[in-house]
């Protein structure tokens, strides 16, 4: 009986010591959920301001050159200068091709839909995929392809948030071909990447 007594105790005893340790591993859980949460909050409250998602989505496309292998002033050019305004980027293309990046960031309807109750998300939703279409031919109208030699006819147009896209394409899912038509290639840091990719695979 002794014996078993003992063993009920240790079972408790380890039993206990799972359940403090699990409740350790749950606060410390729920601490990086908070500190996430408002690490988010944060954000979406600064990119309210147009400048902030400006420099935000320069900052972004620079992040995926670099993470692309290329280097700036050999690879690509920031802020070249034209009669129809500034790519962001110049991508130097294999045989002294150019290819014109411009960031945008379309994201204040955007946002309001992520704060807004289910009655008032879908149009705000709505007014964000028009705001891509408008961003989208605003590029297009800038013809960078006439302002640089041997540059293709089409500019890429840089969204820094995949969910912001995403978000724009459920409302809209002709956006892509409506692009196109522009001239216009729509890409996010991921679709960015492997263009990028295959350009810096031309340079081999």
């Amino acid at each position: 009986m002794e014996a078993m007594d003992k063993q009920v105790r240790d079972l408790e005893q380890k039993r206990e010591g799972a359940y403090q340790s699990l409740e350790k591993h749950l606060g410390q859980l729920g601490q990086a959920q908070t500190q996430l949460r408002d690490t988010t909050v944060t954000l979406a409250q600064a990119l309210k301001s147009s400048t902030v998602r400006g420099r935000w989505g320069e900052f972004q496309l620079r992040r995926v050159m670099e993470l692309a292998g290329m280097t700036s002033h050999v690879d690509f050019d920031e802020q070249v200068t034209t009669d129809e305004g500034r790519p962001d980027v110049i991508v130097h293309l294999p045989n002294q091709g150019i290819l014109p990046v411009d960031a945008k960031t379309p994201m204040t309807a955007y946002l309001a839909a992520i704060e807004a109750d289910e009655t008032e998300q879908r149009a705000k939703l709505v007014a964000h995929a028009q705001a891509m279409r408008d961003r989208i031919q605003e590029l297009g109208r800038k013809q960078y392809w006439d302002q640089f030699e041997r540059a293709p006819e089409m500019v890429i147009m840089f969204v820094p948030s995949e969910a912001c896209l995403s978000a724009a394409f459920e409302q809209d899912p002709a956006l892509l071909e409506f692009g196109m038509g522009k001239h216009v290639l729509v890409t996010t840091p991921l679709t960015l990447l492997a263009l990028l990719r295959a350009v810096a695979y031309g340079w081999q």
